[in-house]
């Protein structure tokens, strides 16, 4: 047996390692760059812009949710397509480096996409991952460079900020339906009251507002009437929610300026209740100055686009949201 067999079945077993570093790829992951191995002038993007993963799942589309697993890089196991072809790992790393200023050594982390989403997974089948770098690999051949996102909620800048309140920052960009895919199933319920996690960090610090609630910026979020807004349901239960001792969950995004934009979710379930969807509000002043009933999701220039992904409103200073034509 030659040392490409063993390769490959080293590869082919990673499935079956488990290992407590799984979570060193966690967080939010930002495209920097691709490139295409076999023709370098060959235009490529990747199918998504960004990327959040949480306990090393990651949703490449709505419908398509991945689960990285984790192995110590071993030398070629991450390029068996390439060193079959004739390439080798000298060559590879060249490239690696020249493309992307990504070295391969001994701290390089290796994860391999499961298999078995293969049909849906146009990112890549295994990711090479630093402290601040992740490269996915598609293909054999299309390499995808991210970056790490800053982790704003230890940043001092957003700790000590008046309008945070002292309160952990979830960063942008935002997708509500990964929100609701890799966080929501981790909020638990004490007596049917939702709790608030550290169980979804780095990518979100879900919050909740109640009526024992003290700081002034939960109670701003607990007492706004939702209704009034635009959010509706039948039990109009969320004008000032804390009164009707219901108990919004929410995160709160890097301010823009003297604006702090919100996102709020009625997760109590009950069968005398329904429940509104989701809304963002604008804060400004300790006012809300806004609120939003849509289900799109927010980038770092406060763009909040569809599905489709088209802006379709836009935070302004004012702290309104207005709808781009």
């Amino acid at each position: 047996m030659n040392i490409r067999d063993l390769l490959l079945i080293a590869s082919l077993c990673i499935f079956n390692i488990c290992t407590c570093a799984a979570d060193t790829i966690d967080g939010l992951w930002l495209h920097d760059r691709s490139a295409n191995y076999e023709s370098m002038s060959a235009p490529i993007s990747p199918p998504s812009k960004i990327l959040q993963i949480l306990d090393g799942a990651t949703p490449i589309s709505p419908r398509c949710i991945t689960q990285l697993r984790h192995s110590p890089y071993h030398p070629g196991g991450a390029f068996q397509s390439l060193l079959k072809s004739g390439e080798d790992e000298p060559s590879i790393s060249a490239f690696l480096v020249n493309q992307f200023g990504f070295k391969l050594q001994a701290s390089t982390k290796l994860y391999q996409a499961d298999p078995r989403m293969s049909d849906c997974n146009n990112l890549g089948q295994s990711f090479l991952v630093n402290e601040r770098q992740l490269i996915a690999i598609h293909g054999g051949f299309l390499f995808h460079s991210f970056t790490r996102a800053t982790n704003v909620s230890t940043s001092t800048q957003y700790k000590k900020n008046p309008i945070t309140n002292g309160l952990n920052v979830s960063p942008l960009p935002f997708s509500v339906s990964s929100y609701m895919t890799l966080c929501a199933p981790k909020i638990q319920t004490i007596k049917q009251v939702p709790q608030a996690t550290s169980k979804c960090a780095p990518l979100y610090f879900p919050h909740v507002a109640s009526s024992e609630s003290q700081d002034k910026l939960t109670r701003i979020i607990g007492s706004h009437a939702y209704q009034a807004g635009g959010a509706d349901n039948e039990s109009k239960d969320y004008n000032n929610p804390i009164q009707h001792n219901l108990h919004p969950v929410f995160l709160i995004f890097p301010p823009m300026g003297d604006v702090l934009l919100v996102r709020v979710d009625d997760m109590e379930r009950a069968n005398n209740r329904d429940p509104i969807r989701g809304a963002y509000i604008a804060i400004k002043n300790d006012t809300v100055t806004g609120q939003l009933n849509e289900a799109c999701s927010f980038d770092a220039a406060y763009l909040c686009s569809g599905g489709g992904g088209k802006p379709k409103f836009q935070l302004i200073e004012s702290g309104e949201f207005v709808r781009i034509q």
